[in-house]
């Protein structure tokens, strides 16, 4: 398969993959998505079912998981299609449970490069299938990109991203400690140049010893001035860091790092999550005019 084998459903599946790692399911509820336009996301009722026949809505329902399952086959084909000819990474997983196998999905550089030359930011790419452990933290890392996209073609900001792997392949100190994404962002203002922010975004997925938390931003800002954007998958944790950053950093710390849950974030982005600073106040990262 050549590049001029890639048809418009290939691209797209190349963009879904541009922010990380995905599963299958997610691969085909994208691809919806692209295909139905922007419709919601959670249509629990189909209007034309409204006052049918019992009888009817069910065959409508068996009609819609046929078509949906033979959509995934074609899908399945597809993608393995696209393994074998380099554009598409993958890698097998048992389940956390201990039953049961699934797949990830990933990018290549030669889709990067499609992609990349399809007009599609190469500063927004990222491409990573990860070790047997990482696979929760680094699908959440998946959905902060996404959120950041998101985001900026709503507000209109520049954004460029770098994760953890390319930040330590460009490093010559790869033993180094690396925040989980390196955001710049270009923040439009009335009348003036955009205002350039630099920031490290970290996902705390709880399994990390707090001290070792306090020791990586404070490295983060002393060498690098990276004010440091911790997200938590629940408020416990945010208070037990935040609590512990409050005995242990330094003054010139206080300002520098914000705490805020991964779920508030994933739906809100930088401008509507609610920041708390160490000292436990409210706090912006970006202004919201």
């Amino acid at each position: 398969m050549g590049v001029a084998d890639i048809t418009p459903r290939d691209l797209n599946i190349f963009r879904i993959l541009s922010s990380g790692p995905a599963q299958l399911g997610f691969i085909q509820q994208q691809l919806d998505f692209f295909k139905r336009g922007r419709r919601s996301r959670r249509q629990t009722e189909d209007p034309d079912e409204a006052g049918s026949n019992p009888f009817d809505i069910s065959e409508k329902h068996e009609a819609k998981s046929h078509q949906i399952y033979l959509a995934r086959r074609v899908l399945v084909v597809r993608l393995s299609q696209l393994r074998k000819s380099g554009l598409i990474a993958t890698r097998r997983y048992r389940a956390m449970t201990g039953k049961g196998i699934f797949t990830l999905y990933s990018l290549t550089p030669t889709s990067r490069d499609v992609l990349v030359q399809d007009g599609y930011a190469r500063e927004h790419i990222r491409m990573v299938l990860p070790h047997k452990y990482g696979v929760t933290h680094e699908l959440a890392v998946s959905d902060i990109v996404r959120s950041i996209k998101r985001e900026a073609g709503a507000v209109h900001y520049g954004f460029s991203i770098k994760d953890e792997n390319t930040l330590r392949s460009e490093s010559k100190n790869r033993r180094g400690r690396f925040p989980d994404l390196l955001v710049t962002l270009y923040v439009p203002r009335r009348q003036e140049s955009p205002l350039k922010k630099v920031l490290a975004l970290e996902f705390d997925n709880s399994t990390e010893d707090p001290d070792y938390v306090v020791a990586k931003a404070q490295g983060l800002a002393n060498k690098k001035k990276l004010p440091s954007l911790i997200l938590c998958r629940d408020s416990q944790r945010t208070e037990k860091l935040r609590r512990r950053f409050d005995e242990l950093a330094k003054e010139d710390l206080r300002l520098m790092v914000f705490f805020s849950l991964l779920s508030d974030f994933i739906s809100k982005g930088f401008v509507g999550t609610k920041w708390l600073t160490i000292d436990g106040r409210a706090a912006e990262v970006i202004k919201s005019k």
